[in-house]
């Protein structure tokens, strides 16, 4: 997947959506209903997304927030998993012109899908024009390239300032953390602290500059690495290559149940993140019960949600900026056990600032209904006016307030 690179995926993602329009016709399909007059009624509002059990970004992004939001549809290709009592729940047959059908059918005035790329038959159904607002967001932290897709939800506290460059979506950027994660309700755990550093991302986060960084910490401490079984992902067995023909210490966690995991990382001196595409859930849950990442944030949102959560926090120290900072830094907190729980204690005091963020919930439906109501799109003549400067301002006065979701510029010379 093109996401886990450090380079845009936006300009490929595009192309993947002309490509496939090409060669499947019915991914053209447009609702007929759309541009005419609007039913009477509350919002409607769909959710669209493979990814719907308890532990997916999908459900702290998008589930949760609706559970206040009323008129709200989800529609999944599973069962409902997620733990979240969701009265308007339907499980799609896997046919396509009938699901198509189907969630044509409700009529509905925006459609979020919050998982785009990470299942193909999800992906053809984002392609549909089924309602007259789309919007995706991080249930898979990146552009789709589609141009069916009209607006990408993140948050300020994630993004760098100039991130719309790496979107083909426009951006709309909360100011709220744009996720509702809830803390966990754990028994007492046993933790039985351990030289060790944990590394639980999957095979498809790794990468040359990883290993030689976990090589470096190693040449300097007599720490071992923990990593995950992910056999049952493609990519494991290199992952093992790799750190054998490197000279790693490390030894394999058997995948587990969430209680155990939360035992892999107590028992963890801290957690290295992957770059680029880093840790979110894994760094909600190790700061849940007092523990933390270093992180190495790049410069599209999925590898910076962890700096987003120390920002929150106040906690810049844990945020490196290059490979050797990255090591200097995993190597003075392995020496310096003292260090560790001093950060841990301020990590215990402060990690209520980043779960349960109500203000997400209260930004979530306001923005949809702000977005439901804005022009589709603005038709615009430039220079039918002999002063270009006043014609500028008309142009600039007609974007700011309408705020349409597409402009298309027509320039006339006179």
């Amino acid at each position: 997947n093109a996401s886990y690179y450090d380079t845009p995926a936006k300009e490929l993602f595009t192309s993947k959506c002309d490509m496939l329009r090409h060669w499947i016709p019915e991914l053209n399909y447009r609702s007929s209903w759309i541009g005419g007059v609007r039913k009477d009624g509350p919002l409607r509002v769909a959710i669209i997304s493979s990814h719907l059990h308890k532990w997916s970004s999908v459900t702290f992004t998008s589930l949760w927030k609706i559970r206040y939001f009323n008129f709200t549809t989800v529609f999944g290709i599973s069962e409902n998993t997620t733990g979240i009592d969701i009265k308007n729940y339907n499980k799609l047959s896997g046919h396509f012109h009938t699901d198509v059908k189907t969630i044509e059918s409700g009529h509905f005035d925006v459609i979020i899908y919050p998982a785009i790329h990470l299942h193909c038959y999800i992906d053809m159904l984002a392609m549909c024009r089924l309602a007259p607002v789309q919007l995706t967001t991080w249930g898979h932290s990146d552009t789709s390239g589609m141009d069916s897709i009209d607006y990408y939800l993140t948050s300020n506290i994630f993004e760098e300032s100039e991130c719309q460059k790496y979107y083909s979506e426009q951006v709309i950027l909360d100011d709220s953390l744009s996720v509702y994660y809830h803390t966990y309700e754990l028994p007492p755990l046993k933790s039985e602290p351990e030289n060790t550093i944990l590394c639980a991302a999957t095979p498809y986060k790794w990468n040359k500059h990883m290993i030689t960084a976990i090589k470096k910490i190693q040449q300097h401490t007599d720490s071992s690495l923990s990593i995950i079984n992910y056999d049952n992902i493609d990519g494991f067995d290199d992952i093992i290559t790799w750190l054998s023909n490197a000279s790693i210490r490390y030894k394999v966690l058997p995948q587990s149940c969430l209680l155990s995991f939360i035992e892999y990382i107590k028992n963890s001196l801290f957690i290295l993140d992957s770059w680029p595409f880093g840790n979110c859930n894994i760094s909600f849950q190790a700061m849940s019960v007092g523990k933390f990442t270093l992180t190495y944030p790049s410069s599209r949102l999925y590898g910076r949600f962890t700096q987003g959560l120390y920002n929150k926090m106040d906690l810049p120290e844990l945020i490196v900026h290059s490979w050797d900072e990255y090591v200097t830094k995993a190597i003075d907190l392995i020496k310096n056990p003292c260090e560790i729980l001093k950060i841990e204690d301020i990590i215990s005091k402060n990690c209520h600032k980043i779960f349960c963020d109500e203000k997400s919930i209260v930004n979530f439906p306001k923005i949809i209904h702000t977005i439901s109501k804005l022009p589709p799109i603005l038709h615009f003549v430039y220079g039918l006016k002999q002063v270009e400067e006043l014609c500028f301002i008309h142009f600039y006065m007609v974007c700011y307030f309408l705020q349409p979701r597409r402009n298309y510029l027509f320039m006339v010379s006179l």
